[in-house]
């Protein structure tokens, strides 16, 4: 189990939750229509790219312009090029998606998490399991936002090649 499985199921093993850990690979539809799930990852793992493909915050890599640069596409403002990793370069800040909504051919509810690189995924998975940052998004997000599905672009600076604090810089509630 790697070191973001071990901090996620010790998060959830806190609320009396299990975590039961698949391979993308290993994943079908039908598996996904059991309960609630978390997909983790982003271009490592093709599910997560289907489940947010409609939604307002979504993951592509600009084929366009770089294929080498992976980002986070806003519908409402789609040229928009700031939240982007290009690969094989040294990052000084890295983005992630957070999204908790019903995937879009189950229904059930699921938890994105997924980073344009492994640190933004580390910083993302820090963001949803330290009440730190939890507390401080809940104290400026809207009245009964909990039960409202929820995608968020975190931003976190790398420092020596590792994630510094995130933060939310894009929240859309629906």
């Amino acid at each position: 189990m790697s070191e973001l499985s071990a901090k996620l199921a010790s998060f959830l093993a806190a609320s009396g939750k299990r975590l039961d850990i698949e391979l993308a690979r290993n994943i079908t539809v039908a598996k996904l229509r059991t309960r609630p799930f978390i997909l983790r990852g982003a271009f490592n793992n093709p599910w997560t790219l289907r489940a947010v493909a409609p939604f307002r915050f979504y993951l592509q890599v600009d084929r366009d312009r770089d294929p080498r640069v992976r980002r986070i596409v806003d519908r409402q403002s789609p040229m928009r090029r700031d939240w982007t990793a290009p690969i094989g370069s040294t990052l000084t800040q890295d983005y992630a998606l957070i999204a908790r909504a019903p995937h879009p051919e189950t229904g059930r509810m699921m938890l994105v998490i997924a980073g344009l690189s492994d640190k933004g995924t580390a910083a993302a998975l820090e963001f949803v399991t330290n009440p730190k940052y939890l507390s401080r998004f809940a104290a400026g997000a809207p009245a009964g936002w909990e039960r409202r599905n929820i995608e968020m672009v975190i931003q976190s600076n790398l420092v020596n090649d590792d994630w510094g604090e995130p933060r939310a810089i894009a929240t859309y509630f629906w």
